[in-house]
Formats: C-alpha cells, structure tokens, sequence
C-alpha cells in the first residue's frame, strides 16, 4: 500500500523533501513547510481584505460626493457658510425614517442618496443655533460621517469623483492580483500537499497499528484475526516484504480466548447488502452462529408482497430501485427497492389490482376484499411457519454451541416446539370439523411438554453449583406462562399481513370512488395521481416498519442473538 501511494502523481515535476512514513517525525517536518506556504498566502488575503474595505470606504465617500453634485454645491461651498451647519454621512436605510422624526421641532434641510441595501448617504443642513441639537439627535443614531481627509478642497467635487473612481480601480486590480498570486501557489504546491495529506492518512494508520504491536528488544511481535482464505496470500506477502519473521496460525476451535469475541465476516452476496444491513440494526451474528440475511430476505419481500399488492405501485418501485443503480450514494439499496417492486407486482397480479384499481385486470388468485377469511389464514399460516422455523433454528444454534440444557427446556426449547404444535394441531382439527380426540388424553398431551420444563429446570437449579442457577427457580416456575402467552401473542401478531393487505385494498377502493365522485374538469385524474403518490410513499414506508416488527421481534428473536462483532481488518 504505501509503495502505491503516490499513484497519479508526477513525483518527476515535484521537489518532494519529505516521503518517510514516520508518525513521529512526519508532523513536524510538514509543519515546517506549510508555514511558509501559509505565511505567504495570510500576508496576500490581508491585503485582499484591507483593500476591500478601503474600496468601501472609497466608494461610500464617492457616493457623498455625488449627494452634493446634485445639490449643485461643495465642500468648498458648505464651508463658506456662516449661518448654517451641516453633516454628511452614511447612516442605515433602517433608521431614515426615524432620523426624520427626530427632527419634528427643528428647522432642517435633509437630503438622501441611496447606495445599497446596507444604507445610504445622507445629507443634513440646519442653522448654527441648532447645532447641538443637531449633533445630539445623530448621537442616537449609527451615523458615520464623510472622511474629509480624502477631500481636496482646492479641486471641484468632479474631477475629486473621477481621482477617487480611479484609486478604486487600482484597489480593485491589486485585488485581483493578489487573488490571481493565490491561485498561484495553489497550482505551485498542489501535487506537493496533496502528497503530504496521503503521507499523514497513512502514518496516521501506521500509528493506529503501533497500539497493537508489542516490543520486545530488538523484536517486534503483532497478533490478530485473518480469514482462513487468506492466509497464504498472507504469508506470500511477508515473504515479499520482510526476510526474517516467524509467523503461526491457530484455529479458533484451538484458542482459548477468553470472553473475547472472534469475529465475524459475512460472506452474502453483495445484491443482499441492503438486508444484511436490515439485520445489523438488530445484531451481528456470533461466530458459528447462524446467519439469517437470506431467510429475512426472502420472508421479507413475500410479507412485504401480501400487504402491498398492487401491479402499478410495484412498478413505480422497480423503476426508483432501477434509478437508485445510478445513483452511487443509493446504488447498494437499489436491489432491494427491485425485489420489493417485483413482489409487490406479483402479488398485484395474484389480487388483481393495478394503481388502486380492481377493474383492470382480473385476479389470478383472489381479491382480500372479497375473501378476508382466506387472507386472514394465509397470514396466520406465514406466521406459523416462520414461528416454527424460528424454533427449529434455535435449537440447531444450541445444539452447535453445546447449549443442551437450552436446546430442550429454553424458553423456545425442543418442549415450547412440542407445545406448539400439539396445541396447533387441536386448533386446526377443530376449524376444520375434524372429528375430536379424547379431551382428557389432549389435555394431558398438552400439559407433558410443560410439565419437562419445569421439572427439568428445577432439577437443573438444584444440581448446579452455580448460585446464579440457583436463584432463578422463581423464574424459571414463571417460564411456562411466558412460553404460552409468547407463542399466543406471536402468532396473532401475525395477523397484521392481513391487516395491512386489507387495508390498503380499501384505501385503494376510497380513491377509485373519490376519482368517479369528481369526474369533472380533469379533477378525478388529479385525485388518482395524489392518491396513488399517498400510497406509494406513505403506505409503503409504513407497510416495510411492520414488516421488519414481524422478522425483528416475531421471527430473529427466536434465535438469533446478534451479539457478534463485525470484522474490521486492519488497513492503512
């Protein structure tokens, strides 16, 4: 890395005094330069500055003096005066109309010429008995009188304009210069900084390094985590750059390492980024842990599909996923805006509905509205599955970690699958009018599995040698209750896909109604169109919120932990 580091740069054309990577000594010797850079470059913007604010000053004294050419009079004249006094200056457009006021109960002459927004050049004659009343009043005002140092009274007020237009051109041409200077050494040292500011990213990731590397005489020594597929281009690399080294690798089944977390570099297709991201929210698996991105990404778009059918909408999102590709800031969540599009059209298909509308064409399987039984038991039966699924996950997990105690009486142990599916199973041949089974042996059927649990977990707390096992037998008399009102309330939850595909066919329904209400003048095609932006937007965002409640809190809680680390290789 730090032999490519000065790629596209013509080093040739650069006198570079300064290319070791040494944290310690590197900021020093960049300081030295850059403050004679800096040095030459202040002394020209405070030029820049001073001389900007004498072509104010420059132009404000112009502006006075125009005030008194078109009085036909001149500082030469209002000094001749014996009777009256005067002032002339520049004062804010705010307060004009203040100042005039002020002046109620005294006998003036004013007269004021516009400059910019900022203020204007005003011009006040009174008697010389009204002289401290005069000074008095502008005392309560932010009025800045003309600079008679840049007057010559021997000159007439126009050839004085002309000389005082010029100086302000010579200003403005030094402005420009000094500018054009600037640029100058812009494009002098450009390549040169540039350079310096990769030297300092890197020696600022060397010194990042530093803390991880341990010393030892003359020996240096560094330990970390490396994927196993790169250990020979790893080791080929050492051999390319260092000569004497020792270096040894150790799997992690080997390690004892304490509570430190190995680890984890998922492995997913870079298409299923924006879900793994959707996971991260919830946790980075542990290493050996499951990782679920393709499970939520596929349960995902189907839910997500139910309770959003609609051909058109889902076109709409196909094409913003497809203009997001070209957008590099949104390009890696443009596959899921795809996906999400393409399941919406698909079940718009299988609904019948396109831009709100049921008219268009016909369903290829049902309409929600005209079958809510039907779409209230495919959510259930989505639930079901993804509960179960969760469950038989979690006991796999366990069973890899050596959990075992977990695997058969945790809280969505081997026992809570049992329970779940016997009480389905009376569920289901009741609904359907399957013919009853003795009532006493279901009963007894059901209560077995609870009956493991708690006997099973008491003789875990008495048997252990753990205190902390030992005091978790009131909870653990409490665990079946929790187990029962968990796989209750999760598979009613599920009811919301439904809910929402109900929903959204209604709303779907109110605005076809409200475009043939006001059919006239091109109204109802206005409704139509805001309508189904409404729904495109807002419906949407809401639908993907109750879609990712469903897979954070129904379905990855079942297993899925999410207590891992990212791994974040070491790079300069």
């Amino acid at each position: 890395l730090a032999d490519n580091i000065f790629v596209n740069i013509n080093l040739e054309k650069i006198n570079l005094d300064i290319h070791e990577l040494n944290p310690f000594n590197l900021t020093a010797k960049i300081k030295e330069n850059i403050f004679v850079i800096e040095k030459n470059v202040d002394d020209l913007i405070i030029k820049n500055r001073s001389a900007n604010l004498e072509i104010e000053d420059l132009n404000k004294t112009v502006e006075h003096l125009k005030t008194l050419v078109s009085l036909k009079t001149s500082i030469k004249s209002l000094n001749g005066l014996k009777n009256f006094y005067w002032r002339l200056g520049f004062l804010n457009n705010n307060y004009i109309s203040n100042l005039k006021s002020g002046f109620l109960e005294t006998n003036y002459f004013i007269v004021r010429k516009f400059i910019d927004s900022a203020g204007s050049s005003v011009f006040i004659l009174t008697l010389n008995e009204d002289k401290n009343t005069l000074d008095r009043i502008l005392e309560n005002f932010p009025f800045i009188d003309i600079d008679l140092k840049r007057i010559n009274y021997k000159e007439d007020t126009y050839s004085q304009i002309q000389k005082l237009e010029e100086e302000i051109w010579a200003r403005r041409e030094n402005v420009v210069d000094n500018k054009a200077e600037i640029l100058n050494y812009g494009k002098m040292y450009a390549d040169k900084i540039n350079v310096w500011l990769k030297l300092i990213d890197l020696n600022l990731a060397l010194l990042n390094v530093v803390k991880f590397v341990g010393v030892k005489g003359k020996i240096c020594y560094i330990s970390g985590w490396l994927p196993v597929c790169n250990q020979d281009d790893f080791r080929a690399l050492l051999n390319d750059k260092i000569h004497d080294y020792y270096l040894e690798f150790y799997q992690t089944k080997e390690m004892d390492i304490g509570e430190e977390k190995v680890p984890v570099m998922l492995k997913n297709p870079g298409f299923l980024y924006s879900f793994e991201q959707l996971i991260a929210f919830y946790g980075i698996p542990s290493y050996n842990d499951l990782d679920p991105t393709i499970l939520v990404g596929i349960s995902f778009l189907i839910m997500f599909g139910l309770m959003f059918g609609d051909v058109g909408h889902g076109f709409i999102i196909t094409l913003a996923g497809a203009a997001f590709y070209f957008i590099k800031k949104f390009r890696k969540i443009s596959f899921m805006f795809c996906c999400l599009g393409i399941f919406s059209m698909f079940f718009g298909l299988l609904f019948g509905s396109v831009f709100c509308s049921e008219e268009l064409i016909k369903p290829l399987w049902f309409h929600p509205m005209r079958d809510i039984t039907f779409i209230f038991q495919i959510s259930l039966i989505i639930g079901i599955v993804l509960l179960s699924l969760g469950i038989l996950l979690n006991l796999f997990s366990c069973y890899r970690r050596k959990e075992y105690h977990s695997l058969l009486t945790g809280k969505w142990g081997l026992f809570s699958f049992i329970f779940y599916w016997i009480a389905l199973y009376g569920v289901i041949k009741y609904a359907l009018g399957l013919p009853e089974i003795n009532k006493l042996f279901f009963a007894a059927l059901l209560i077995l599995p609870i009956i493991c649990i708690i006997v099973m977990d008491l003789v875990w707390c008495f048997s252990s040698k753990s205190k902390e096992h030992r005091e978790e037998i009131i909870e653990n008399l409490f665990k079946p209750m929790e187990i029962i009102l968990g796989l209750l309330c999760n598979t009613i939850s599920f009811i919301r896909i439904g809910a929402f595909a109900l929903s959204h066919a209604i709303l779907s329904s109110i605005i076809i109604l409200m475009s043939n209400f006001l059919d006239f003048g091109g109204i109802n095609i206005l409704v139509l169109i805001v309508g189904n932006i409404f729904i495109i937007i807002f419906e949407a965002f809401i639908v993907s919120i109750q879609v990712l409640r469903l897979e954070f809190y129904e379905f990855l809680s079942k297993f899925y932990k999410g207590s891992g680390r990212r791994f974040n290789p070491l790079k300069l």
